[in-house]
């Protein structure tokens, strides 16, 4: 690769468009995050049990809060839940969002042959449309998705015969039309005109995303997980346990957007 300081570097360079240098960066990279994030004290391993992964998750919520504002350490969903909902309607909200997910993967024709899942990718919008928002200086209002950045991501997934499904909050797709050209990939959670509980779209849009996730078994792009006290976490044991999980981890694809706006994911598809 030519460096773009020109003459000679002492840089390591990789493309990480190429699988093997992709591999490559997602490995010295998640060494790096583990380097910043270990007790200086004493570094301990890995736990086996979901609420030491949690409480491990709350501490790096902070530090990356407090350290980082890089587009990797930029956790999507990092902020804590205004106010808890009740009982009854985290019922109604997770039985229509059943229901949604439940007519998606019907409609998607995949039998049951569970690898062609492999063929399918989840996206989240509002995920893309932050990081991307760093690059694009003319994105100046960061509660609606940097449309530019999204139209990166289906260009990658498209050129690699992966469907794109873009999860995109109801409430974005009330004030602002989407796209024509992504309007394909574009999938909306179900609103508050279906479930009846007012200002619930975030929790929605969230749950839908790790649902559909879990229905599928497939990669799903977004650069960090629920906050630990979160609704999506405190009312959903399954949702929380698997986000941590193996399969969950595996699954999670990070990613950046290099400077000529290229959508680069830390994980081939």
């Amino acid at each position: 690769q030519t460096c773009w300081r020109g003459g000679d570097c002492a840089f390591a360079h990789m493309d990480t468009t190429r699988e093997a240098d992709a591999v490559r960066f997602e490995r010295a990279w998640e060494s790096h995050v583990r380097w910043r994030s270990r007790d200086q004290s004493s570094v301990r391993p890995r736990s086996s049990n979901p609420d030491d992964r949690w409480r491990d998750a709350e501490k790096m919520h902070s530090a990356s809060r407090a350290t980082s504002s890089g587009p990797i350490r930029s956790r999507a969903g990092s902020q804590a839940p205004r106010a808890a909902f009740k009982d009854e309607d985290v019922e109604a909200i997770q039985r229509v969002v059943d229901e949604a997910i439940a007519s998606k993967v019907k409609s998607l024709n995949l039998g049951r042959d569970t690898s062609a899942a492999a063929g399918v990718v989840i996206v989240s919008c509002w995920s893309v449309g932050q990081c991307y928002a760093k690059k694009d200086a003319g994105h100046t209002d960061r509660r609606y998705p940097a449309w530019d950045g999204v139209r990166e991501v289906c260009k990658y997934y498209r050129e690699r015969q992966v469907r794109v499904l873009a999860v995109l909050n109801p409430k974005v797709a009330r004030d602002l039309r989407v796209p024509e050209d992504l309007a394909e990939e574009v999938v909306l959670p179900p609103g508050s005109c279906v479930h009846g509980v007012p200002e619930a779209d975030n929790f929605c849009t969230e749950l839908f995303l790790y649902r559909l996730g879990m229905a599928l078994g497939c990669q799903y792009v977004c650069n960090g997980r629920p906050h630990p006290a979160s609704a999506v976490v405190t009312s959903q044991p399954d949702v929380k346990e698997w986000v941590v999980s193996e399969q969950g981890v595996r699954l999670r694809v990070e990613f950046l957007f290099n400077d000529e706006g290229a959508f680069v994911p830390l994980k081939p598809p």
